[in-house]
């Protein structure tokens, strides 16, 4: 149960690679948004969100101006939905203070050459697997039976062969006959991937919305595959701070830090979802507040902590594929801002 009562992160990777190292570049003198301030009450601070979906759920309650960690603090925020690949150069730029969404081998790429943009919180993890839709059409009439279907086949990822899904895939793969090199990326919109999965155009693709995903079980247009997601469980949705914060203004980025910290800690611990945000959640997500409780369940560590080895293991299933990774040192343990995180662990006590 929560402690307070309220009042209530396009193409493919070798053209994404090229496009971030080059905004990253010219990007370094990044300019700070109109009206910036240390104290963080004079400017809107823009926020970003890959899906308007619970895995982003701490961004969407950011950006609704109205959840007490935020609001004691003066911070306001202007929201919208930014893809994964429009983030990053965002970020980069100072364009976009803050974004929630998939980590991808972009942002390897730029952190590999020097430019302002850091993890800086986790997202939750949840008990329910985040797996993988499997096309029924795709399948043929044929049951599911291990990774050798893949072989050949049309897989969506969000940023080609740089996303983080290739993780998951690296891991489903793995004893096999078949490598990453054998599927066949697509990167169509979003709102694309169910009709796809429909369709059978793609064999395996996640659809962002909850009810879609539903939607095509229950008319069993697609089944539940292999964990899209490595170490299972993980959220797919890390918190980034982009050049305007990491760069031009340390203080607010640590106040941001300080609210999240403070969002996970005493608002989204034990049974959150049927406590007193219950109906902010509901508004947020689009939701009846009585659906709420029904939603995947996203565990968000009140220590900011993550899994063990994961920048690693995705550098190295990156670096395994052609022309993903720009870079050539390793830069697993700079993608996240280790010192803000301790910093507003500390703050929040």
């Amino acid at each position: 149960m929560s402690v307070r009562h309220l009042p209530w992160l396009k193409g493919a990777a070798a053209a994404l690679t090229a496009g971030v190292v080059a905004v990253s570049i010219a990007g370094c003198a990044s300019t700070t948004p109109s009206g910036a301030s240390t104290d963080g009450a004079s400017r809107e601070i823009t926020i970003g969100w890959s899906a308007a979906a619970p895995f982003v759920l701490p961004a969407l309650l950011a950006a609704d101006n109205s959840v007490e960690p935020f609001t004691e603090r003066g911070l306001k925020f202007k929201g919208s939905l930014v893809s994964a690949p429009d983030a990053l150069p965002l970020l980069s730029t100072g364009k976009l203070d803050v974004f929630m969404g998939p980590v991808s081998a972009g942002v390897f790429n730029a952190v590999g050459h020097g430019t302002d943009l850091a993890i800086v919180a986790p997202g939750g993890t949840s008990t329910t697997a985040s797996n993988w839709f499997i096309s029924t059409a795709a399948l043929k009439g044929q049951p599911y039976t291990g990774p050798e279907q893949w072989k050949g086949q049309t897989v969506y990822t969000s940023t080609g062969a740089g996303s983080y899904v290739m993780i998951s895939l690296a891991h489903i793969l793995e004893g096999s006959d078949v490598k990453l090199t054998d599927l066949k990326l697509t990167t169509i919109s979003p709102s694309d991937v169910a009709p796809a999965i429909k369709n059978g155009s793609i064999f395996a693709g996640i659809p962002a919305s909850v009810k879609d995903q539903q939607s095509l079980l229950q008319a069993g247009e697609a089944i539940n595959g292999p964990s899209a997601v490595w170490p299972e469980g993980i959220s797919p949705g890390f918190i980034f701070f982009g050049s305007s914060l990491l760069h031009d203004d340390p203080a607010l980025a640590q106040k941001i830090l300080d609210a999240f910290v403070d969002l996970y800690k005493n608002d989204l611990q034990g049974d959150y979802q049927t406590g007193p945000l219950q109906a902010e959640i509901a508004k947020v997500l689009d939701y009846e507040p009585d659906q709420v409780p029904t939603l995947v369940t996203q565990t968000y560590p009140a220590d900011m902590s993550f899994p063990e080895g994961w920048t690693k293991n995705a550098e190295d299933v990156w670096r395994s594929l052609p022309d993903v990774l720009s870079y050539q040192d390793s830069v697993a343990d700079k993608v996240v801002d280790t010192e803000l995180i301790d910093k507003a662990l500390k703050d929040v006590g």
